[in-house]
């Protein structure tokens, strides 16, 4: 039996992989369920420094990326983010300034959820709105 990926801590936070990616595996599609158990947050550090993970899927959903989430994921290059996102913790996508943001809300909704976040300015990123996968 093949465990799972993805590890939560049974309260709808996803904490992080049970195993390292393998070499090919670039892509995370992050589940919005793990064992009947809803995912609504990307915990604290759940994917810091991975130098495999190119793109990530976020799904709907999903309401908040805890503080460094995605901390120097220094090969990262796209991530969809979701509509339900409400917040998105400091330095949750800190790292290469070339990384692409798919956000499946609007601009208002963007500047919103990230007035104030100075790691999170536009002329860090490149944001495209209305995106969703």
């Amino acid at each position: 039996m093949i465990e799972p990926k993805f590890l939560s801590d049974g309260e709808g936070t996803l904490i992080g992989l049970n195993q390292s990616l393998q070499n090919n595996e670039k892509k995370v599609v992050i589940p919005d369920s793990i064992d009947d158990e809803i995912i609504t947050r990307i915990g604290m550090f759940a994917f810091a420094e991975d130098s495999k993970i190119q793109t990530v899927f976020v799904p709907e959903g999903v309401k908040l990326i805890d503080e460094s989430a995605f901390y120097y994921c220094k090969n990262l290059k796209d991530i969809y983010l979701p509509q339900s996102l409400e917040r998105i913790g400091p330095w949750a996508l800190y790292g290469p300034s070339d990384i692409v943001i798919h956000y499946a809300g609007t601009e208002l909704e963007w500047f919103d959820l990230t007035k104030g976040k100075k790691s999170l300015e536009p002329n860090y990123y490149t944001v495209l709105y209305n995106e969703s996968y």
